[in-house]
């Protein structure tokens, strides 16, 4: 069959969607298999979850602020640290999160890891939570904290080189939850479901896939493919344990080609057209009736040959005709259609001396 597939996996309200299509045309055939497993991974339900749970978070820790001594009796820091809070450290911790969490692959990497480190510590110095050697160099979350907390004094009105006020200062690390804790009494929410607003988010992130194992059966090996090829049983299997993008759904595909070697050896001298053989056949079979003859009139003329560049430069649909252009070497040529520019990206640069296909190793 082609076309969608069967909807014949489900995990609670989730499901597959795949296609597997076949395209053809005079050069050849091509196909390609795409699917999406049933999996817990909706990008804006990730990112609605986590904006209530920082929103929550940043409720509770003002509401537990603001009644500490030396800011319960001053309405204009509380009205300061309440906009800073609501703000600009609120859009800081959103876009940290969403930084990191765009980058979660690159942590099973050595030195795609590192790059992802110094991307963060470049954001972190930039918007001020501590110069980029300390942050890069020893990845210290004090070091961060405490410059946070600067931040807000700064905010309230207190000079850089001030003594953090006492509220600022006793909230520290170790004992932020307990803080979070009070205020969450305070704005009127439980423990409980505070934690509760949380569970959306691991169980987007984190859940794994319902499916073991899929396996896709093949006449040959396919040109590309996230699986694996196995020529025993001439499948391709793709395994539950095998995700790579733990922040989106699992994606399974494969791609095969088989050029028509006899028609291109006869009309380009040579198989030419091989690995975006997929991406013209999609061109071609989206071509008008009348577009898809002169297209094969035009190529069943081609007879290989060192003029065959000027004449698939020439080519244009007999109702879409153009006036030539000058090209940067002051030569005219005219906008081909698309199918016959993968054809022309196919051939080798005419600025290079022409091997023999037969003897080119």
């Amino acid at each position: 069959f082609t076309g969608q597939l069967p909807i014949d996996l489900r995990h609670e309200k989730y499901m597959n969607y795949g296609h597997f299509n076949v395209h053809r045309s005079p050069l050849g055939e091509s196909a390609i298999y795409a699917e999406r497993l049933p999996e817990k991974a909706r990008l804006l339900e990730v990112v609605r979850s986590a904006t209530r749970m920082l929103d929550l978070t940043l409720k509770a820790l003002f509401s537990y602020l603001k009644d500490q001594p030396g800011l319960a009796d001053q309405p204009e820091k509380q009205r300061k640290l309440r906009h800073f809070l609501e703000n600009e450290f609120r859009d800081d911790m959103l876009e940290l999160a969403l930084l990191y969490w765009l980058q979660a692959d690159s942590f099973n990497d050595h030195e795609q890891e590192d790059a992802a480190l110094i991307r963060i510590g470049l954001f972190l110095a930039e918007r001020g939570y501590g110069d980029f050697e300390t942050i890069t160099s020893q990845v210290n979350p004090e070091v961060i904290w405490e410059n946070g907390q600067r931040k807000a004094a700064a905010a309230m009105g207190y000079n850089e080189n001030d003594r953090l006020p006492q509220f600022l200062d006793d909230l520290t690390p170790d004992n932020v939850w307990n803080a979070i804790q009070s205020g969450l009494a305070d704005i009127g929410m439980t423990e409980d479901e505070y934690i509760e607003a949380a569970e959306p988010i691991a169980i987007e992130l984190f859940s794994n896939s319902p499916v073991d194992t899929i396996a896709w059966k093949a006449d040959k090996a396919p040109l590309k493919t996230n699986g694996n090829w196995d020529p025993k049983t001439r499948q391709v299997t793709w395994s539950g344990d095998s995700k790579t993008h733990y922040h989106l759904p699992e994606v399974l595909f494969a791609y095969w080609i088989t050029p028509d070697k006899k028609y291109q050896n006869r009309h380009f001298g040579r198989e030419l057209v091989t690995e975006n053989l997929n991406t013209f056949n999609v061109w071609y079979e989206s071509l008008s009736k009348n577009h898809r003859q002169e297209c094969n009139a035009f190529l069943a003329s081609m007879e290989g040959g060192k003029d065959l560049r000027d004449k698939l430069e020439q080519f244009q649909f007999s109702d879409t005709r153009t006036e030539p252009i000058e090209t940067q070497e002051n030569s005219q040529t005219v906008m081909s259609p698309f199918g016959i520019k993968i054809i022309l990206d196919n051939l080798p640069d005419p600025k290079e001396p022409e091997k023999d296909p037969e003897t080119a190793p």
